[in-house]
């Protein structure tokens, strides 16, 4: 298991143009709204998919990983607090064998918008082989401050989870992950 890797400042046009799709018509009244599309078919994905997923792998190849855009899985998520705060639905997971059930993957997450007014919402981490969720001492995990225009990489292999957020605002994000050539 490694850290992931956190590039800041990125340009996300594409990214955002791809979450707009997967995410019309979307309930905007709900703190948590999370839109899922799987490719294990090789269907032709629209123009602007294909782009990000030639992004997205280009992206990986650059550190080193080794990912084809044969199959895919591609989620949005948007996080809206009205000041009331959000609590995560998402527990501790790994994304090996996940949403997919792919058993090994590299996993991209483009964080479109964070607004200033939120707190919280950081990706903690856990280096180790154990569920989080079963450590029950009071321990701090390394975590990641998110950020608009961050773009995180990670093996499918890590243990992770978003904190819970509060304030005002809205935080989007988009989720791919790509099969590991092993």
């Amino acid at each position: 298991m490694t850290d992931p890797i956190q590039l800041t400042k990125q340009d996300h046009v594409i990214a955002y143009r791809v979450y707009n799709q997967l995410m019309s018509n979307i309930d905007d009244t709900k703190p948590f709204v999370s839109k899922q599309s799987l490719n294990i078919d090789n269907k032709n994905p629209t123009k602007e998919f294909s782009s990000l997923l030639e992004h997205t792998l280009a992206l990986l190849k650059s550190y080193n990983f080794s990912c084809n855009i044969d199959r895919w899985f591609i989620e949005g998520q948007r996080y809206h607090s009205t000041g009331r705060g959000v609590i995560t639905p998402l527990a501790w997971h790994l994304d090996d064998g996940g949403a997919w059930s792919e058993n090994y993957v590299a996993t991209v997450i483009y964080y479109l918008k964070k607004d200033p007014e939120l707190s919280g919402g950081n990706l903690k981490y856990n280096l180790g082989n154990n569920d989080p969720d079963m450590d029950y001492t009071s321990r701090e995990y390394p975590k990641i401050i998110v950020a608009s225009g961050n773009t995180v990489l990670m093996n499918g292999d890590l243990w992770h989870c978003p904190e819970n957020i509060s304030g005002y605002g809205d935080r989007e994000l988009l989720v791919i992950q790509l099969p590991q050539c092993r």
